[in-house]
């Protein structure tokens, strides 16, 4: 015998509805002495160090977000040999219930500290998995969502199993507040001066000719002072356009040359600089050698959108909007399924810069710039209210079941972690007052 969740829904939000039916199928007997279920959700994170010859050293980081366990049959009772079933519904809590786990430490000796965030009531992260990065270093984790049935048997004998379970992932997405959030524009600005011959009318369309190039090399040649300037975003939304604009002043006061210079745009690429970190407690032998926790960074270069091989006219004292010309948008990349948003929690962490390579010509001399916001909030591509909107979950549709007493599901949900009749935490489970008191 053994079982099986059934649930429609695999995408959940905050306090969305979870329904399904926990069944029991196979051939045989059983003696059953309760059936449960246990809701819970995780972090954790993992550092290999790799010390050569003398092998290597493995750091974990364990966070339990919460973990609540509702009996739906209680026996002992013989289960035939026919498919029993067992509804339940709840609801996906919104933040963080009675977190537990590891205690982690401060870390003053690396260069690298991540902001991760310690708050037991912190809203719950989005489910997210970091697969394994690095050589020498190796960096993993994840969070995740899980609902485990478990059926207990009575009077079991010594040689057979005590227990059969089943485990059922669940999506879960922390959406954004905002449906149209403030893209907070921010601008960046780099000089430039050019000395060309080419900045002269006559020798605007040619080339110089060998006699024109030496009587040049004694001579002043004339300058084009400008500045380039590019206004980014520092919040984008996942799907959604990335509104980019780039433009060119020409400074007249610094410039020797007699008109404006003419200004081609040759190749524009917009990347987005992913930085994500682990943290891991530094405990057993490895705490001999070191003091504080172990924490480690890596970072990612993502691509969004390239032009390249161009010569688009840049205009003097306009406006280009790259934004709208290169479509750009933060949806899927080249070689990326997905972008996952910013978030912090106890042990994972990801955030990302946004960096914009621009290479032009003026006066046919060659000049690139390179712009780096400080920060670049991903927000998820869902929003709160199309989200409670579009994965409400419908009626669960549960066949006959038998006329067994069930211990949990009422007619009204549980409001979650608050009804202690209906949702208990696990055994040996007592939330701390705060993070540092486990």
């Amino acid at each position: 015998m053994s079982l099986r969740i059934d649930i429609p829904v695999q995408r959940y939000g905050p306090n969305s509805t979870v329904t399904g039916t926990v069944t029991l199928i196979g051939t045989g007997d059983v003696d059953v002495s309760h059936i449960s279920i246990v809701f819970s959700g995780q972090c954790k994170s993992k550092i290999v160090v790799s010390r050569g010859n003398n092998g290597s050293s493995t750091y974990r980081g364990r966070v339990y977000l919460f973990e609540y366990t509702q009996k739906l049959f209680s026996g002992p009772h013989t289960l035939h040999s026919n498919e029993h079933s067992w509804p339940f519904s709840f609801r996906f809590p919104a933040t963080c219930g009675n977190s537990h786990g590891d205690r982690f430490q401060p870390v003053h000796h690396q260069l690298y500290s991540g902001s991760f965030h310690d708050d037991v009531s912190q809203p719950l992260p989005s489910t997210y998995t970091l697969a394994e990065r690095g050589f020498q270093t190796r960096k993993s984790g994840y969070v995740s969502y899980q609902l485990e049935a478990t059926l207990y048997k009575h009077n079991s004998g010594p040689f057979s199993a005590s227990q059969s379970s089943t485990v059922k992932e669940l999506l879960y997405v922390r959406p954004r507040d905002e449906a149209h959030p403030n893209p907070q524009m921010c601008t960046f600005q780099e000089r430039f001066v050019c000395q060309s011959m080419h900045l002269l009318p006559e020798y605007a369309t040619r080339s110089l000719t060998v006699k024109e190039r030496l009587l040049s090399l004694g001579s002043q040649k004339p300058s084009a002072s400008f500045k380039l300037t590019v206004d980014m975003a520092t919040v984008g939304v996942c799907g959604q356009a990335l509104p980019l604009y780039l433009s060119a002043e020409h400074d007249l006061e610094r410039s020797t040359s007699p008109d404006s210079p003419t200004l081609l745009l040759k190749s524009v690429k917009v990347h987005l600089q992913a930085r994500g970190a682990v943290r891991c407690v530094n405990d057993g032998f490895s705490s001999l050698f070191s003091e504080g926790d172990r924490e480690e960074c890596w970072d990612e270069e993502i691509t969004i959108s390239a032009m390249e091989t161009i010569v688009h006219p840049l205009p003097i004292s306009g406006r280009l909007d790259l934004g709208t010309i290169m479509n750009l948008k933060l949806g899927k990349t080249s070689g990326f399924s997905r972008l996952d948003p910013s978030f912090s929690t106890f042990n994972l962490e990801l955030h990302y810069r946004l960096r914009v390579k621009v290479a032009f010509e003026c006066g046919r001399r060659s000049f690139k710039a390179d712009f780096v916001s400080h920060t670049f909030k991903l927000l998820d591509g869902e929003w709160i209210g199309e989200l409670q909107h579009n994965i409400a979950s419908p009626q669960a549709t549960v066949p006959d079941t038998p006329a067994y007493e069930a211990a949990g599901p009422s007619e009204e949900l549980p409001p979650y972690a608050r009804n202690p009749e209906l949702w208990t935490p696990s055994p040996g489970k007592v939330p701390p007052t705060s993070f540092a008191d486990e």
